[in-house]
């Protein structure tokens, strides 16, 4: 089952501006990770607004496709064509319901898995994508520990569209080494950050915590300090390979 819904999505997307995309989340690590690989495959899951595979095609050269069950598909055409790709495949569905009808060089999702109550049907769609020796990058956010305290003041709505049980590094590596992965990397990512869905209706300071917060947030952003802990990182990172 889902946590999340399409009408959901179409509100979280719905009037995104689209925008020339130069830098991405995570793109330290994909330079890590990462070679030039004109002619290789990548497909993300989850892949509205596009601005990751754009960074993909543009930085590494890949041919990109997405999945995406969200309505508001013209977000991803838009973005796509006011970045110069024209070369790509959508698929407009449920990930779960997806049969891939080729491999990859390159899987990918950010913020996704988390939002299924069964988060292994979906891990392994992500292997099942994956071409031999091919790379998987998993991302997901960190609403355990201090994030939880945070969010069960400021955010309590959208805990309950995320699978808490799913953040943790080693319960996510042993499903992985399962299906036949080498983990590479498993581990929080970035200092401190706080990101809510919308805006806290109920108490006047309540919106003042989150707008000091997310001043915070865009100062360490500012200072790109990757100092990982379980307590207030925001993201959680997995790469593996497929032998």
């Amino acid at each position: 089952m889902a946590l999340t819904t399409r009408s959901y999505w179409k509100r979280v997307w719905h009037g995104r501006d689209t925008r020339s995309v130069s830098h991405v989340p995570f793109a330290g690590l994909f330079e890590e990770y990462l070679n030039w690989s004109p002619g290789k495959s990548a497909i993300e899951f989850g892949c509205i607004p596009g601005d990751f595979l754009v960074f993909l095609n543009k930085r590494f050269g890949f041919k990109v496709s997405g999945i995406d069950f969200s309505p508001e598909t013209d977000i991803l055409v838009q973005n796509f064509k006011a970045n110069g790709i024209v070369d790509y495949t959508f698929y407009n569905l449920d990930v779960r319901d997806w049969k891939p009808d080729i491999q990859y060089d390159l899987v990918c999702s950010f913020g996704l898995v988390e939002h299924f109550q069964n988060p292994m049907e979906v891990i392994r769609k992500h292997v099942e994508a994956m071409k031999s020796g091919g790379l998987l990058i998993i991302e997901m956010p960190n609403l355990r520990y201090g994030q939880y305290l945070l969010h069960i003041l400021l955010d309590r709505e959208s805990l309950a569209r995320h699978n808490l049980n799913i953040m943790d590094l080693d319960t996510v590596s042993e499903m992985l080494s399962k299906l036949g992965l080498k983990v590479l990397l498993a581990d929080y990512n970035s200092l401190f950050g706080f990101y809510i869905g919308s805006k806290p209706k109920d108490l006047m300071p309540k919106q003042g915590i989150v707008r000091v917060l997310q001043v915070i947030t865009n100062l360490v952003s500012l200072l790109d300090i990757n100092a990982p802990s379980r307590f207030f990182s925001p993201f959680m990172v997995w790469i593996a390979r497929k032998p």
